[in-house]
């Protein structure tokens, strides 16, 4: 699923997506003074019969919307041709458009099912904030985060807006290879797109630019051309971790720092933890243990299996 991010500043914005990073706001920072606005009447009546036995349920229940104020939402777009997107965020069609593929950005947060770091929520419109039933959900196990920060008035319907729930807020480094295209305004200056296709080489990306439809009211996206397409970005080489393979492994080893290379450029990952060859099993396994910046999980689990030569991921 494509979804995109409108831009208005280059100097920011484009130092920010060079580093890879995307900044997610807490939901008071957003500019919807309604936002987390929610109907939470039947929850509190549900409160109210409990607390004559008990006020676990009301804590509980407090530490829910507590919860809420530290997550970042991400707000981003089903369309890249709205005009009035483009003349909101994108500095009246100066800046530009991310184009994200949404499986790609949240593959390196949602590794651990059990434990997903990113949620997704198509923002629903409505004329009146929904009721929620946090405390009959969460019982469940289907606690909804839709009614809570999923949920705007109708004028903002236009926006087609599909958020990212982060358990973190502030800024969050993401996969390069998540940005398939970049996609300036129609008044974007060329100064920029030089300066953008220059930071950003390497990466696979392809460009556009906005122009007018002949005869409608429709903005139309036309390739513009690479200007470093046969630029070549080498990830970083993480050579001092060959000393540190066991050595009943030596016989694997540049195989083995091959698959190091690729997870020590992945984002989040910090180092790695731990290495382990089952050479009983068949076809070999290789399992390794990966330190990441997320205080959720700390380590990343990874497991290949040895198939012509080289370790191909199975997990």
């Amino acid at each position: 699923m494509k979804l995109y991010k409108y831009r208005g500043d280059f100097q920011r914005d484009l130092l920010m997506l060079s580093e890879s990073k995307l900044f997610a706001s807490t939901y008071d920072n957003l500019n919807d003074p309604f936002e987390g606005m929610f109907d939470d009447q039947e929850d509190r009546e549900i409160i109210d019969i409990f607390k004559p036995y008990s006020y676990d349920v009301e804590i509980a229940y407090e530490k829910v919307l507590e919860g809420l104020n530290k997550v970042g939402i991400y707000s981003l777009s089903k369309d890249y041709d709205n005009e009035i997107l483009w003349a909101l965020y994108a500095n009246s069609h100066t800046g530009f458009v991310i184009e994200y593929e949404l499986e790609s950005l949240l593959e390196d947060f949602n590794f651990n099912t059990s434990i997903p770091l990113v949620h997704k929520l198509e923002v629903i419109y409505s004329e009146l904030p929904l009721k929620t039933n946090t405390i009959f959900s969460s019982l469940k196990n289907q606690f909804e985060l839709k009614e809570l920060l999923g949920t705007k008035s109708k004028p903002w319907e236009t926006e087609n807006e599909f958020r990212l729930i982060f358990e973190m807020n502030g800024l969050i480094e993401f996969n390069p290879k998540a940005v398939t295209s970049i996609i300036f305004g129609l008044r974007s200056e060329q100064k920029h797109i030089d300066k953008t296709m220059e930071l950003l080489k390497g990466r696979n990306i392809k460009y556009y630019k906005i122009s007018k439809g002949a005869d409608s009211y429709k903005l139309i996206k036309e390739e513009v051309e690479d200007k470093f397409k046969d630029f070549i970005n080498l990830n970083r080489i993480v050579e001092n971790w060959k000393s540190k393979i066991p050595e009943e492994f030596s016989k694997y080893k540049e195989m083995i720092t091959k698959v190091l290379n690729h997870i020590l450029n992945l984002p989040n990952v910090i180092d790695i933890y731990s290495i382990y060859i089952n050479d009983d099993s068949i076809p070999i396994k290789l399992q390794i243990q990966a330190k990441t910046s997320f205080e959720m999980i700390p380590l990343r689990y990874f497991e290949y299996c040895l198939q012509e030569n080289q370790f191909i991921n199975t997990n």
